[in-house]
């Protein structure tokens, strides 16, 4: 995980003005044998005697994202407050499948992929937003604030089938 923020604030008097930008990327990976927990590998396994072929899945799952925030705040200390800004994030991922053949009675991966799949997605979002802020009493305030925003979300799956030419695992 890597991740960056910069922070700044500006005190104009009567108002403050501050700007926040975030950009972070990640990664993770993970191996897992599927021997059991669905049909398509269980039925990679062979009858008994025939051959014991496990499945094992590599995950690869990767994104990044900017996020950045502008706000104008008023300084007020008195009846009426209010704040106004805008909103910006953008974030891609991609998440790999890939899978490999396990030769059980050798105990060993094969480097032959027979199938996985892709699957990236976007998501990007701009907002406004606005509060009010009203002191009733010096213990009672009454705050009205609203936010627009547009959303725009994007999600693809692509599949691959390998046929690889495996050799017998023997029982």
């Amino acid at each position: 995980l890597t991740f960056y923020n910069v922070l700044a604030s500006w005190d104009l008097g009567s108002l403050t003005l501050t700007s926040s930008t975030t950009y972070d990327r990640w990664q993770f990976r993970q191996f897992q044998d599927l021997i059991g927990l669905n049909a398509t590998a269980d039925a990679l396994k062979g009858a008994p005697g025939s051959g014991l072929w496990g499945v094992m899945v590599d995950f690869d799952y990767t994104g990044d994202e900017v996020v950045h925030e502008t706000r104008l705040a008023s300084n007020n200390t008195g009846f009426f407050n209010w704040q106004a800004g805008l909103y910006y994030t953008n974030k891609e991922t991609d998440q790999n499948q890939t899978y490999l053949p396990i030769d059980r009675t050798a105990h060993s991966v094969q480097s032959t992929e027979f199938g996985g799949s892709d699957q990236p997605a976007s998501y990007r979002e701009l907002a406004g937003f606005g509060n009010l802020k009203f002191e009733i009493t010096p213990t009672f305030d009454v705050s009205v604030g609203g936010r627009y925003s547009s959303q725009h979300q994007a999600f693809e799956q692509i599949g691959r089938v390998v046929a690889p030419s495996l050799p017998r695992a023997e029982a």
